[in-house]
């Protein structure tokens, strides 16, 4: 299959933080409305340094679940 002849994948939408807690968040979100006509397998979250230079992986989430919690952050004021 060539890649333009594929279906463009929608992101999640009604992203939300669910709860924060002193070196962690929990994130939800919903499926999105167009799966490109492929079945989604994993939500793949990434994070971010302070900076947003460099995004290292997160938490690897299997569907149904639309949920992850992301540790081990280091909060900077």
């Amino acid at each position: 299959m060539n890649v333009a002849d594929a279906d463009l994948l929608e992101p999640p939408f009604n992203i939300h933080v669910t709860s924060i807690a002193d070196n962690s968040v929990h994130l939800s979100w919903s499926p999105p409305c167009d799966n490109g006509n492929s079945d989604i397998i994993r939500y793949d979250v990434e994070q971010s340094d302070s900076l947003h230079i460099d995004w290292k992986p997160g938490e690897t989430v299997a569907t149904p679940t639309c949920s992850a919690a992301i540790t081990g952050l280091d909060w900077i004021v």
